[in-house]
């Protein structure tokens, strides 16, 4: 069996192998500060006020 004949996604679900140092120093330390904050109000999420527009049935 050649490398030609195998499918296309043959390598698709491997482990990716990165080349990481444990090691090395956390220098993205100061991307995580946004993420911090404190999450927004959620009176902004609510949903708007319905305007009834067919009069009620009596």
């Amino acid at each position: 069996m050649t490398t030609a004949s195998l499918p296309q996604h043959h390598g698709l679900f491997l482990e990716p192998r990165f080349a990481v140092d444990p090691t090395a120093p956390d220098d993205d330390e100061d991307f995580d500060a946004p993420y911090d904050a404190p999450p927004a109000p959620t009176s902004s999420a609510k949903e708007p006020e319905r305007t009834n527009r067919r009069p009620r049935r009596r």
